[in-house]
């Protein structure tokens, strides 16, 4: 290794609760030894991935990609505490190992004495990688199957208590389950059944506030028996509570719905309060900006406004007028609009029903066998909620590639969790 060595220090952590190899532990090794008196380096930069995978490409993280990519220029050693807090896959170990010998730079792991410089630090590094790996693995198995057992039982894997549901006692095991929380479940039926009824999120929003409905914090804060912080109704709330897919009882991580081995979504509830159908169309509503087509309103006259006097080519208007009898009755007609101003010297005058009629008669005569064409439309509600549907299942299979989930032909993650 050369001398007086610049040093990028590189810390990575799959979860920021993991204590035992936390940030500033990290930090504080790999600093201590760049200090030493046989290395004498100076730490130049970090390289800090937090609630990153192991799994993950070191060229894809993204604190460290930008280094290996853009500023490879800038350093001449990666430290790091561990190996694995580099990658735990020996294949992104190898390429990396590959990278600094083409750039005359070296990879050294301060706690295990490893220095890449010297042909026993590759083996030993190497050897280090593929345990490392195979830990991966490991716990990613491990995660997975103690998740899906979980799920299958119908026992709730953890995190927050989505909008509607209420935790209960599961008879079959140890844990709790899901179900509908008869208050709140009632309450995002009737959210929902307002959005049908095109009600906006605002609205719903303004009238939720004024009839002094705790929002869904504020009523856990009450059950369990704090004061509510009066927290109010947005309509962006209303937008997230609709759009979440817990509603729908589908399974979620880290944002994400959960799919089994046959692409079908994993269900955190056999009770859910909405339908994966509404769900979708809820989905649809608030994240398309189609707008609704604006109905004009229909003209009182057939004429109104495009008949014109023949006189002074003003146009004429549609009006009503009373005759003074014993039945009322009531008669249209089309008058110049200069009638009441004086302006024309005769101005055109005619009942509705007579100059109707004689339009009507000669645009019959003239295009009575010529083709009709009717403007017709389809709903297509049901097929943009499918292809919304396909088109989110898309992004997430392109997600997990880029995020290096998919390492090799047939081979994917887990997609619950990264170690």
């Amino acid at each position: 290794m050369i001398e007086n060595p610049r040093v990028l220090g590189v810390i990575r952590l799959s979860v920021t609760t993991d204590a035992s190899t936390a940030p500033e532990r990290q930090r504080d090794a790999i600093q201590h030894w760049a200090n030493t008196p046989h290395v004498g380096g100076t730490v130049i930069g970090w390289a800090e991935d937090l609630d990153v995978s192991g799994g993950l490409d070191p060229f894809r993280r993204p604190k460290l990609g930008p280094w290996l990519t853009e500023r490879e220029s800038e350093f001449d050693v990666i430290a790091v505490l561990k190996i694995d807090r580099l990658t735990r896959r020996s294949k992104h170990f190898a390429e990396l190992v590959e990278w600094c010998e083409q750039r005359g730079k070296t990879i050294v792991s301060v706690t295990e004495g490893i220095d890449m410089s010297t042909p026993m630090g590759k083996m030993f590094a190497q050897i280090i990688a593929a345990f490392a790996e195979g830990e991966l693995n490991t716990i990613r198995a491990r995660i997975q199957a103690s998740a899906q057992t979980r799920l299958e039982m119908g026992v709730w894997t953890g995190g927050v208590l989505p909008f509607g549901y209420q935790f209960t006692d599961s008879t079959a095991s140890k844990g709790k389950k899901l179900a509908q929380d008869p208050e709140y479940a009632a309450l995002l039926r009737e959210i929902v059944d307002r959005v049908k009824a095109d009600w906006s999120a605002y609205r719903i929003a303004v009238d939720l506030n004024r009839r002094k409905v705790p929002t869904w914090r504020d009523y856990l804060r009450i059950k369990s028996g704090k004061p509510p912080r009066g927290i109010q109704w947005t309509s962006a709330t209303i937008v997230a509570i609709v759009t979440n897919p817990t509603a729908a009882g589908l399974f979620t991580y880290k944002g994400e719905q959960v799919e089994d081995d046959e692409g079908n979504p994993v269900m955190i509830s056999s009770n859910p309060i909405m339908t994966p159908d509404e769900w979708n169309q809820m989905v649809v509503r608030f994240t398309t900006d189609e707008r609704k087509a604006v109905r004009s309103t229909p003209s009182r006259s057939m004429l109104g406004g495009v008949a014109t006097c023949g006189v002074c080519g003003a146009n004429m208007s549609s009006a009503k007028k009373s005759k003074n009898t014993v039945k009322g009755t009531e008669y249209f007609y089309y008058a110049c609009n200069n009638l009441q101003t004086g302006t024309c010297r005769f101005p055109a005058r005619s009942t509705r029903e007579r100059l109707d009629q004689y339009v009507n008669d000669a645009v019959g005569r003239a295009l009575g066998q010529a083709p009709v064409f009717e403007k017709s439309s389809v709903d297509s509600g049901p097929i943009r909620t499918e292809l919304e549907a396909v088109k989110k299942r898309l992004d997430r299979l392109e997600t997990d590639y880029m995020a290096g989930r998919y390492d090799e032909e047939g081979q994917q993650a887990s997609a619950i969790h990264g170690g």
